[in-house]
């Protein structure tokens, strides 16, 4: 499975939809999402949060790390 590490998290995300040959549609049943919340996300008129995330990645085959400061 890919990580997502920093950079550009839509771009992203596009990008792996795009490479796994899915529409926003296909994306969105996958995910048990509704197809406008894909859309709203890759337009950036929406910033996904956890749980929309968690239920994304795994069908995309992404991992998201966070790294703090220590």
């Amino acid at each position: 499975m890919n990580s997502l590490a920093g950079g550009d998290l839509v771009a992203e995300l596009v990008t792996a939809r795009k490479k796994r040959g899915l529409s926003q549609a296909e994306l969105a049943v996958r995910a048990g999402l509704p197809q406008s919340t894909i859309g709203r996300i890759e337009a950036r008129l929406v910033s996904p949060n956890l749980e929309t995330l968690n239920k994304i990645l795994p069908v995309l085959g992404l991992r998201l790390h966070l790294f703090g400061d220590d």
